[in-house]
């Protein structure tokens, strides 16, 4: 077997199984492409490259994992490449060092790899997203270990064709031994130890080394399902549910395994945004799960209804308008605002915020009139907060 292959076989893996399948067809061959290819690829404009390894743009630093990952990447003896985990580790720690960084963009494009060196790399990213803000941007995968570093962002972006999940674990044995019978070849083993050589590939698989395996592989799924369950801030049982299956875009957002769909130029931009105004994008589908234990809240409905039945505006006459743009302005700052968390924790904390946004807005310069809004407007609140969807 090629040098590469040992990191294949007898090794558990966090890789998307169908990326495992194509790199076992291709055993014998180089397995990924020989060298490594220029980065930056996934950004319009990704900046000046900085050693060892990132672009800076607008204070905000790439870093790029793509590919098959291994805890100790480079060029292989037969001139296969595989990024490693420390190579991302010393990219991570320069880049929280550089002064001149304000925030991390992560762009995956990877199904993932080795299991040795995943975990330590994911707490390495959770603990540099306490410094500046790390957000994550699948362009096109991260599945699998990729999606076990991703998950450890503050926020993760997905194109809309984005494949997302693959939260599971695999291990394979190859069996040469009627390859070698066919051959005419024999394999003897000297050895101490009884289980020095399990596992070996020259003769089929013994039901009790399966079942050391088997142990193995369930003590790294229960560590992988409890760190995206901590990360994402999901019950372990629903990552679970999964059952390493993995999800495009939208549906990734609707399982808890992302924030929001768009591009990596789109993620950079909401990223610079939110270093400039420290106001966190919102979605549809995060206002939706925000507020979805206030959907028939009075108290915030009425805020709300104040707010749009609103006709005068700093003593000015304001025309009939499908959607007032002070008080549209005025609500997107109320369901963006979160002083403490990405989301906000309950009824009580989502009045607060917004009664004390509206109180200081130029909408009340007047008592209150009596609700009396539009059904655009209503549409509109409707459509915030999931009813009727």
């Amino acid at each position: 077997m090629t040098p590469l292959a040992h990191h294949v076989f007898n090794t558990p893996l966090l890789v998307q199984s169908a990326k495992l399948d194509a790199i076992v067809a291709g055993l014998g061959e180089r397995l990924i492409t020989g060298n490594k290819s220029d980065t930056g690829a996934y950004l319009t404009n990704p900046g000046s490259y900085e050693k060892p390894g990132y672009f800076v743009n607008g204070g905000i630093a790439t870093i790029e994992i793509r590919g098959i990952l291994a805890h100790h990447g480079g060029v292989q003896a037969d001139s296969s490449y595989v990024l490693g985990y420390q190579t991302i580790s010393r990219q991570l720690t320069a880049a929280i060092n550089d002064s001149t960084v304000k925030g991390i963009l992560i762009i995956f494009d990877s199904p993932g790899g080795q299991v040795a060196g995943c975990l330590d790399l994911a707490s390495d990213i959770r603990k540099a997203s306490a410094i500046k803000p790390v957000w994550a941007s699948v362009s096109d995968l991260a599945a699998s270990a990729a999606y076990w570093l991703a998950s450890a962002c503050d926020r993760i972006y997905a194109t809309q064709t984005a494949m997302v999940g693959s939260i599971g674990v695999v291990m394979r044995h190859i069996d040469m031994s009627r390859a070698l019978d066919k051959a005419g070849l024999g394999v003897t083993f000297v050895h101490a130890g009884k289980h020095k050589v399990d596992g070996h590939s020259y003769a089929p698989l013994p039901d009790g080394v399966k079942a050391d395996m088997q142990a193995v592989i369930d003590r790294i799924y229960s560590m992988f399902v409890g760190a995206v369950a901590e990360y994402r801030g999901i019950d372990p049982a629903s990552v679970r549910s999964t059952e390493a299956q993995i999800y495009m875009g939208a549906e990734a957002i609707t399982r808890g395994l992302a924030d929001h769909t768009g591009t990596p130029n789109e993620a950079q931009a909401a990223l610079a945004a939110y270093l400039k105004t420290g106001v966190l994008p919102m979605t549809t589908e995060t206002a939706q799960k925000h507020f979805e234990n206030d959907r028939d809240s009075a108290a915030v409905q009425s805020l709300w209804d104040k707010i749009i039945s609103t006709r005068e505006l700093n003593n000015e006459s304001v025309p009939e308008l499908s959607i007032d743009p002070q008080s549209q302005d005025l609500w997107d700052k109320v369901i963006s605002s979160s002083p403490t968390s990405n989301q906000l924790k309950s009824t009580a904390d989502a009045q607060a915020t917004a009664m004390a946004t509206f109180k200081k807005s130029t909408v009340n310069k007047k008592n209150d009139p009596k609700p009396d809004h539009d059904q655009d407007s209503q549409a509109l609140w409707d459509k915030v907060i999931g009813r009727g969807q």
